[in-house]
């Protein structure tokens, strides 16, 4: 799913990643990539409630932390 959003297909992307987090929602690590994808899209009111998701779920979680600093 990232490969495709470093390639800007950024609704592809989002729709990958949504498709993984419905197989495996408690992916703290997917979730982080899904508030990634959403801060790539001009979303970061979205991308930033996304991050914290993923800090609720793991709260070591660099990419998580790391996004939500920069999604402010």
């Amino acid at each position: 799913a990232m490969s495709r959003a470093f390639d800007r297909e950024l609704d592809e992307a989002q729709r990958l990643l949504e498709q993984l987090l419905r197989e495996a929602p408690r992916n703290a690590g997917q979730v982080s990539n899904l508030g990634t994808v959403q801060r790539w899209r001009g979303l970061p009111r979205q991308s930033q409630e996304t991050f914290e998701q993923a800090l609720v779920m793991d709260g070591n979680n660099v990419g998580a932390h790391a996004g939500k600093a920069y999604a402010q």
